[in-house]
C-alpha cells in the first residue's frame, strides 16, 4: 500500500472533497487540520470561512478572513467574502470598505462588483449601485440576477427615488 504523508495540503483538499460532497462537519474538521498544521496556510482559512459564511456563522468566517488578510492584504477573494459577510451582517459600510479593496486587487472579478452593487442598493445610492452592474454585466453578459437588479433599481430611478 500507498502511505502519504498527510501535510497541510492534504487536509485542505480533503476538507473541500468533503464541502463539495456537502459532509459540513468532515470538511470542518478537515480545515481545521490543515490549519493546526500550518497556522499560516491562507487557502484552508479561506475555505474555511466560505464555508462558515455559508452556514451563517458570519462572525466566525469573518475570523479567518482577518488573518488571511492580515498577512496577505491584497488577497482579494478574502475581501470578497469579507464584503458579503459584512453585507449580510448589515454592516454597509465595512462590506463597501472591503469589496472597494478586492477590486483594487481584482478588477476584473464578477462578484466584487455584483455584491458592492448590492450594497450601494442598500445604502440607496442608485446610480453607484447601477455603475457596478453595468460594469459586473461587462464581466458576465448573462447574469440573470445581476439583470434583474439592474431592472428592479431603473424601475425605483423611474419613480422617482432618485439617482
Amino acid at each position: 500500500s500507498i502511505t502519504m504523508k498527510k501535510d497541510c495540503r492534504f487536509y485542505a483538499n480533503l476538507g473541500l472533497a468533503y464541502f463539495y460532497s456537502r459532509k459540513v462537519e468532515q470538511a470542518k474538521r478537515a480545515y481545521l487540520s490543515a490549519i493546526s498544521l500550518n497556522p499560516s496556510y491562507n487557502v484552508a482559512k479561506i475555505n474555511l470561512a466560505v464555508l462558515l459564511i455559508r452556514k451563517m456563522r458570519f462572525r466566525k468566517g469573518i475570523k479567518y478572513l482577518n488573518e488571511v488578510i492580515a498577512s496577505e492584504h491584497d488577497n482579494f477573494y478574502a475581501h470578497l467574502f469579507l464584503g458579503y459577510a459584512y453585507f449580510r451582517l448589515r454592516e454597509y459600510t465595512l462590506a463597501r470598505k472591503h469589496l472597494t479593496t478586492g477590486i483594487k486587487y481584482n478588477s476584473n472579478y464578477f462578484e466584487l462588483y455584483y455584491y458592492r452593487a448590492h450594497v450601494y442598493y442598500k445604502l440607496k445610492n442608485y446610480g453607484y449601485a447601477l455603475r457596478d452592474l453595468n460594469i459586473a454585466l461587462r464581466i458576465e453578459p448573462n447574469h440573470r440576477r445581476a439583470r434583474l437588479l439592474q431592472s428592479l433599481i431603473r424601475r425605483q430611478g423611474r419613480r422617482g427615488y432618485g439617482f
